[in-house]
């Protein structure tokens, strides 16, 4: 079952440097759907971190996070930017002390 989960999205693809920011609109256990100013292919696969924002998620100071391994099953031009469909080959949940992610966790992660 899918349900509706705007979320800032952490994007860590191999080749390319920093952190590409993404928005989730929906999720699922074994997908997701989200936006992006970054065009990627049908088949790139690459890490994400979803930080799980709503109330019903924060827990004192701690920050949840959702680490995602995906794949993109398909992308379509929205305005200006993209909307990918994503399969999720991998995921786990992760707690941080940090409110907010920086360019420098996970930077080096390989995708």
């Amino acid at each position: 079952e899918r349900v509706t989960l705007r979320c800032a999205a952490y994007v860590f693809a191999g080749g390319v440097p920093g952190v590409i920011r993404a928005t989730t609109a929906n999720i699922s256990s074994s997908g997701l759907y989200c936006q992006s100013d970054v065009r990627f292919p049908p088949g790139a696969r690459f890490r994400c971190l979803i930080e799980m924002t709503p109330d019903g998620f924060r827990s004192s100071n701690d920050s949840t996070c959702l680490e995602c391994f995906v794949e993109v099953v398909w992308i379509e031009k929205r305005g200006s930017g993209f909307s990918m469909g994503c399969r999720i080959r991998k995921y786990r949940l992760m707690r941080f002390q940090e409110s907010h992610l920086t360019e420098t966790d996970g930077a080096d992660a390989v995708a």
